[in-house]
């Protein structure tokens, strides 16, 4: 694990409750409509946005098709601005993004969309990569590449990466870990012109470094899909 500080979650905005989840077939599963982005503080919540016109039928994501179940007494009370528009337009395409803008201070909330399909291309440089989901419960991917800052391209690593938006942290197998560290140590340092420090902190079982130097971090670049032909950028 290698972290800089503790965010108490990085979706404030998306206040909900847990989903439940159903198998609808050994290969299709759908959430029920009342468990989904149920409003607990809508207050600063906008979602609307997240669906598009073109979007018209069948299923989102992962290889599951989105099921739906309506209680008609509860369907009003219930549903924000997502689950009605998916229902009176629901998603065309299998691929969904999520954008998240970097909140300005450390305290603010970290803002965002749920892109349905087609996306909204003002938020991104096209052409947008897309990669197949490696298992049909969790968002996992294949990870094949990986890239520190100006270091050495590593190749042919063939293992699955789990996408959590509600982790702060970053976890990396044994086999890559030294080397990991060791990179970002060195570009690090030499970026701020003095040797900086990055230790393993037992009772936290993380990696840490001292956040006056977050600014001196070198961007990580991981390939997703066949080999990493969809890059994904982590910078400070």
């Amino acid at each position: 694990m290698l972290t800089c500080r503790a965010v108490e979650s990085i979706m404030d905005l998306l206040a909900c409750r847990p989903l439940m989840l159903k198998a609808l077939s050994n290969s299709v599963f759908g959430y029920i409509v009342r468990s989904l982005f149920i409003h607990l503080d809508d207050s600063n919540m906008d979602l609307s946005k997240a669906v598009y016109s073109s979007l018209k039928k069948a299923a989102i994501a992962g290889g599951g098709a989105f099921d739906v179940e309506v209680d008609a007494a509860a369907e009003k009370s219930l549903q924000p601005d997502l689950v009605r528009s998916l229902l009176r337009s629901p998603v065309v395409d299998d691929t969904f993004a999520m954008y998240l803008k970097y909140p300005q201070t450390i305290s603010s909330p970290s803002v965002g969309q749920l892109l349905l399909g087609d996306g909204d291309p003002s938020l991104y440089k096209k052409p947008i990569g897309f990669v197949e989901m490696t298992d049909e419960i969790e968002y996992k991917v294949s990870l094949n590449m990986m890239k520190v800052g100006e270091g050495v391209l590593t190749i042919g690593m063939n293992h699955e990466a789990l996408l959590d938006t509600g982790s702060n942290y970053m976890y990396v197998p044994q086999l890559y870990i030294n080397h990991l560290v060791n990179e970002i140590t060195t570009q690090a340092s030499t970026s701020a012109g003095r040797q900086v420090p990055i230790n393993f902190d037992q009772s936290r079982k993380s990696w840490v470094f001292d956040c006056a130097n977050f600014n001196y971090m070198p961007a990580i670049v991981f390939g997703f899909g066949p080999n990493g032909a969809v890059p994904l950028m982590f910078s400070p």
